[in-house]
This record gives C-alpha cells, sequence and structure tokens, in this order.
C-alpha cells in the first residue's frame, strides 16, 4: 500500500448539483477554482482535486465539516452548506454527490472501529435533525430532532473508546448526550452561548473540553 502524507484544505466553494450526482463547474455564469487541495509531501505541495469525471468538477463548494475514514483514508466526506455530503473514495481523487436526507452539514463523525458507521448533522427545512448510517451512507436513519425551528447543532464529537457515546453542542448552548449511539439523548448542560467545538481528552484522560 502507498503510503503518503495526506494533508486537505478546504476552499469556500458551492457546491452546484445537476440531476441527482452530478456536481457543475460554474456558479452565476462565472467559473471558480476551488475544491480541494491534497498534499503528498507534508505541506510542500499542493494539488488541485476536484474532479467529478471528465466533463465535471467541483468548484465553489461551501464546505462546512469534513471527515476521513479511520480505517479507509482513501473515503473522505465532505458537508456542504446547501447540498449535503460529497464522497470520495479515492482520496480525492475523484467525487459524487451521497445520498443525504438533509441539506446544511455542520458535522460528520466516523466510527474509528467499524467505519461503515456514520453520524452526520444535517438541517432539513428549518429543523436541524443527526442521522446515523451503518451501511456507508447508502442509507440514512434520522436519530435526533430539534424541539424547534430555529437551533442548530453546530458541533459533534464520538468517543474514540466507545463509540455509542456521542456529544452534541448546539447554536443556543444545549450540550446533549447519547451512552447508546442514538437510541436516546439527554441534555447534560446549558451554556451561555454556543458550543462551537467539543474534545476528548486522549488515553487516560477522561476531560471533555466545550
Amino acid at each position: 500500500m502507498k503510503k503518503y502524507s495526506l494533508i486537505v484544505v478546504l476552499l469556500s466553494i458551492v457546491f452546484a448539483v445537476s440531476g441527482c450526482t452530478v456536481l457543475n463547474t460554474s456558479v452565476g455564469g462565472n467559473k471558480k477554482t476551488g475544491g480541494v487541495l491534497r498534499s503528498a509531501d507534508a505541506g510542500i505541495g499542493w494539488e488541485i482535486k476536484n474532479k467529478v469525471n471528465e466533463k465535471q468538477t467541483i468548484t465553489g463548494v461551501d464546505v462546512l465539516t469534513m471527515a476521513i475514514d479511520p480505517i479507509d483514508t482513501q473515503r473522505i466526506y465532505l458537508g456542504t452548506a446547501e447540498n449535503g455530503i460529497a464522497l470520495s473514495k479515492d482520496g480525492a481523487e475523484s467525487w459524487e454527490k451521497l445520498k443525504f436526507p438533509g441539506n446544511k452539514i455542520y458535522g460528520i463523525a466516523i466510527n474509528y472501529h467499524s467505519s461503515s458507521n456514520i453520524y452526520a448533522l444535517g438541517v432539513t427545512g428549518k429543523r436541524a435533525k443527526v442521522y446515523r448510517t451503518d451501511n456507508y451512507g447508502q442509507d440514512w436513519k434520522e436519530i435526533y430532532t430539534e424541539p424547534a425551528d430555529g437551533t442548530v447543532i453546530i458541533s459533534m464529537v464520538m468517543d474514540k473508546n466507545n463509540p455509542s457515546i456521542l456529544y452534541l453542542g448546539t447554536s443556543g448552548g444545549v450540550i446533549i448526550k447519547t451512552v447508546d449511539g442514538g437510541e436516546t439523548w439527554r441534555n447534560i448542560y446549558l451554556a451561555t452561548g454556543p458550543v462551537s467545538q467539543i474534545l476528548l481528552g486522549g488515553g487516560r484522560d477522561n476531560h471533555i473540553y466545550f
């Protein structure tokens, strides 16, 4: 297996979707250079990796989040502001639009032990939701819905040692936890502002940072 350093940088771009899976290259009649930059030498040189097929590419996609499969690092997921999730199965050489019920995607979490198990934060209409798949995104199940419009779930983290434990942070300052893979949820803290990031301590460190 070929070894190389993979560093991915996201530019501010837009997915323009044609049909069900094709991502177009032009926005408002103007072509842009954007998408994903990949370095194979730890950041010395960079290549734009925005190809869909021989005729279409990604341009101007407004990417809000990104996740790399911890087991198969050729699989990369992009969460966009308007068109759901884009997937590369070949290390960003090409992209496709993944079937997903939500539009705006604020977070993606992948199970470190079984990477077919993925969680994604989506917004459908004006309601924030959490979705789960157990087959690499072929099918998604809605496992949590915010009780009212307007509040967005903007952060998520999965416990690497126990992937059934996840924490969510909302724009309203609520921190939410599940210990059973999303079957049940409970509010564990109310902050005075949006919870924009959540970090778990590594190794023997049991601290959680919000």
